[in-house]
């Protein structure tokens, strides 16, 4: 997990700079709960860029740095309009940073606990996984006589 995080960081802080100097805004659309969550952390904690970089052991780069503001805030808030997350981990990550500050610095969108989500897609999935097993050919060589 830490070498994902560390990844995250410097992958979304060269994109935020990106967007930055294009003037154009991002919207995170994530599946898991794996960026929003930090980001928002670092900016209600008062983190500066090099402070988040430290706290994930994301490399230096100074070279990105130069087009970001000093301060986790004014990244995220200059930047990012909101997130998207698709599942619960991600929801309860969110969860976890807003019961810590009472607030998200940026709106964090979520189909997760959805009726879609939870009742329907469910459903779905479980019925694809009987299909992909039930066809297929790796269970055929391993149980030939399954119906």
């Amino acid at each position: 997990m830490a070498a994902m995080r560390a990844l995250i960081v410097q992958v979304a802080l060269a994109q935020i700079a990106r967007s930055r100097a294009s003037g154009h805004q991002m919207l995170i659309v994530e599946d898991g709960g794996y960026t929003a969550p930090i980001f928002n952390d670092a900016a209600l904690s008062g983190l500066t860029v090099i402070q988040m970089r430290a706290r994930h052991d994301a490399p230096l780069d100074p070279a990105t740095n130069a087009h970001l503001p000093p301060t986790m805030k004014d990244v995220v808030i200059g930047t990012i309009l909101g997130s998207v997350e698709h599942t619960r981990n991600g929801y309860d990550a969110n969860m976890r940073v807003y019961l810590a500050h009472s607030r998200l610095a940026v709106p964090a969108f979520s189909i997760a606990v959805s009726f879609l989500k939870t009742q329907i897609e469910s459903e779905t999935v479980a019925a694809t996984i009987l299909n992909a097993i039930e066809y297929s050919p790796v269970l055929a060589r391993l149980w030939p006589e399954a119906p």
